[in-house]
């Protein structure tokens, strides 16, 4: 949890309580330098008490505008979830709510009632500051069957490398736990991956998956017995209405 972050989510103007509660819920699970968020987004909109659609337009509004990157992604129970992080420079430069737009203008920092306890400042001129990232007691193993994988930036946090790889073995997990046709890279799957990876976006491939997982008439609970695989998976039109969960509506 990060303080720092959950304060100036609130002291920023976000547009909407949907936006501003969704940063103030991401900023509780982000460590102080804005990266290490990786709850699924069904948690998230229990918490919230909104519906998960909900809370993946929201994400991808932040996405869109700059202010949430996608840093890799986490092994979880049900597969996998991308872990994001909190653009802080971003976040920061956004203008203050009216109320402290006002204290701000009149030079008082003072926020509330309570004196300000002491706290560790943060160096911005380095990509992190020493002694203030948290740590996870319950650290995850490295994993080869993630969507994404990290590479190294020498400035900032990492950026997600999404290959055809990654997005084949992550649909061979989720087949082999539901019961699906497993699948192996051949040229034309090759070709189509890539074609998909440039437009898209690692949070579109993992709910792309999760649609597939979650709904029974793609498992061969329908009146033909059919049952979805990667080919299928691959096609743009099956794809898209994987992303926009159209099948879900349908079901």
């Amino acid at each position: 949890m990060s303080n720092h972050l959950i304060s100036a989510t609130y002291k920023r103007e976000l547009r909407t309580p949907m936006r501003k509660s969704v940063m103030a819920l991401l900023a509780d699970k982000a460590s102080d330098d804005g990266s290490g968020i990786y709850a699924s987004k069904q948690t998230m909109a229990d918490e919230l008490c909104c519906s998960k659609q909900a809370i993946l337009d929201t994400i991808k509004g932040f996405l869109a505008d700059g202010l949430l990157e996608e840093l890799g992604q986490r092994r979880v129970p049900s597969g996998f979830t991308v872990e994001y992080g909190i653009v802080v420079d971003a976040l920061e430069a956004l203008p203050l709510v009216k109320c402290h737009a006002k204290r701000a203008k009149r030079g008082s920092a003072k926020t509330t009632g309570q004196r300000q306890a002491p706290v560790k400042q943060v160096d911005r001129s380095t990509s992190h500051a020493e002694g203030v990232k948290q740590v996870d007691p319950n650290p995850s193993e490295p994993s080869s069957s993630t969507i994404a994988t990290q590479s190294p930036k020498k400035d900032g946090p990492a950026k997600p490398t999404l290959l055809p790889e990654h997005v084949l073995e992550a649909w061979n997990d989720m087949a082999t736990r539901i019961g699906l046709p497993k699948a192996k890279m051949t040229p034309d799957r090759r070709k189509a991956l890539n074609v998909r990876i440039r437009a898209y976006s690692v949070t579109d491939f993992t709910e792309a998956i999760e649609c597939v997982e979650r709904n029974p008439w793609m498992h061969g609970e329908n009146d033909r017995g059919w049952r979805a695989d990667f080919d299928f998976f691959l096609q743009q039109k099956s794809f898209v209405k994987l992303v926009e969960g159209s099948y879900d509506r349908a079901s």
